[in-house]
């Protein structure tokens, strides 16, 4: 049976230490990162009381500003290691909020998320501050809260189950509640909360959905949403990509109103390829479309055909498994600047083997 989360979100939020500040000399080299930065308002900090807390060298580079509900955030790069760091101005970091809403909005009460805080970070929080940070950073869920609480009050918010593929361990994670108020599709519900008990020998040796490189032509729309923000939010709490990657799909799954599960496997069987397989990152409902989205840390300089044939694989796969009409879903790559979204109906397809255009008849 599917593992469940229930008290609290289990130590997804890492507290960062404060740095130690000293002045130093004009330093000589530059890491080549901060050279291709554009941006005409970043600085070299010379002789300012700032180092970075990952090398400890006094080469820094301000790398944007952060207006927190409880603080303004200094973002820093680092010229000498290229890591990034920020300067907390605040009682509370980033760490605590995200902590917070997202135990918040696991379904614990207000004095349960208290105690949970004062627990891992040996601070304590006011009630109200701490609604002050879930109108903020997860608002989308809050509106829904009370209404699904009441409604599902005897479902646990949040299931889980670690799936192994290829010697990588990947945290399929389930959010009950929305799942089954917002999805319609009764054959996607029934594969996503069966998926717990089993998978199929046939995911275990598929190839990868992210191998295959199979898209001639895709028409992406860019656009800017909330994925963007909840990439902001997550920025300022974690440094490391791998971790990163966890978060920002918590963080996700919590605290919006739309993302109904995580590192979703699917597989699926194609007479030309034979057996593909692979996670989605995120599933989400909206508009009354079922969108496969991948977190892509530089969304901009990603190869689009190569992430595009990445993602029109898991929807015909996804498709196949939960019996969903290729037309009610979407795709979408994103990270903290920009969302690319493509409809996977109106791709142009080659073959794989022989990179021939397939004729659109003969797509489906």
């Amino acid at each position: 049976m599917l593992e469940t989360e229930s008290s609290s979100v289990h130590g997804q939020f890492g507290a960062k230490e404060d740095s130690d500040y000293s002045t130093g000399p004009r330093p000589s080299n530059v890491y080549p990162a901060c050279k291709s930065l554009k941006n005409d308002r970043l600085m070299l900090l010379w002789g300012m009381n700032v180092k970075c807390e990952h090398c400890s060298s006094k080469n820094i580079v301000r790398n944007g500003i952060r207006n927190l509900v409880n603080s303004i955030n200094q973002r820093y790069l680092c010229a000498n290691c290229g890591k990034r760091f920020s300067s907390q101005k605040g009682k509370f970091n980033d760490a605590i909020i995200l902590f917070a809403v997202s135990t918040y909005n696991s379904g614990q009460s207000l004095g349960k998320t208290v105690r949970a805080i004062r627990q891992k970070y040996k601070t304590d929080v006011d009630p109200s501050t701490l609604l002050r940070w879930a109108r903020k950073h997860g608002a989308s869920f809050l509106r829904l809260r009370k209404q699904l609480s009441m409604k599902y009050k005897k479902v646990e918010v949040v299931a889980s189950k670690n799936f192994f593929h290829f010697g990588i361990m990947y945290p399929f994670m389930l959010h009950n509640w929305k799942l089954r108020e917002f999805c319609a599709h009764e054959g996607l519900r029934e594969y996503l909360l069966g998926l717990g008990p089993w998978v199929d020998r046939y995911f275990l040796s598929g190839t990868r959905c992210s191998q295959l490189d199979s898209v001639e032509d895709v028409n992406v729309i860019e656009k800017r949403n909330m994925l963007c923000t909840a990439v902001e939010d997550v920025l300022g709490v974690c440094d490391d990509l791998k971790e990163r990657h966890g978060l920002i799909q918590r963080h996700l799954l919590y605290n919006d109103s739309s993302t109904i599960a995580t590192e979703v496997p699917v597989w699926a069987y194609d007479k030309g390829i034979g057996t593909i397989s692979g996670h989605i990152d995120l599933l989400q409902v909206r508009f009354g479309k079922i969108w496969v989205l991948d977190y892509k840390p530089a969304a901009k300089t990603a190869n689009r055909l190569k992430v595009a044939s990445q993602l029109y694989w898991y929807a015909r796969a996804l498709s196949f498994r939960a019996k969903v009409p290729l037309k009610d879903i979407m795709c979408g790559w994103f990270d903290g600047e920009i969302c690319y979204e493509f409809d996977p109906c109106r791709v142009k397809l080659k073959d794989v083997v022989t990179g021939k255009i397939i004729p659109e008849e003969h797509q489906k």
